[in-house]
């Protein structure tokens, strides 16, 4: 494996869990802003959001990290209803 190969590797096995982790965070969120759970948004149509990472980079301040997230137009998606 070529040194550039190592540091590919290094990067996905660094990148995994923090994307792992990031998932769990976002199905949390999801349950916790289930419609049902807030009475004003019972009878509101759904939102359905898209997004892609963009970026990633550590947070100075914990030690955890800041994403930035691209957020896709609805006309700009395959989402189907």
């Amino acid at each position: 494996m070529t040194a550039s190969d190592e540091q590919i590797l290094d990067a996905i096995t660094d990148l995994t869990p923090k994307l792992l982790t990031t998932l769990e965070a976002f199905e949390q969120l999801r349950q916790n802003m289930d419609p049902s759970r807030i009475p004003e948004l019972r009878e509101a149509d759904p939102i359905f959001l898209v997004a892609e990472v963009k970026w990633k980079r550590p947070d100075p301040e914990t030690e955890g990290f800041q994403s930035g997230f691209l957020i896709f137009e609805s006309d700009d998606t395959d989402i189907q209803r």
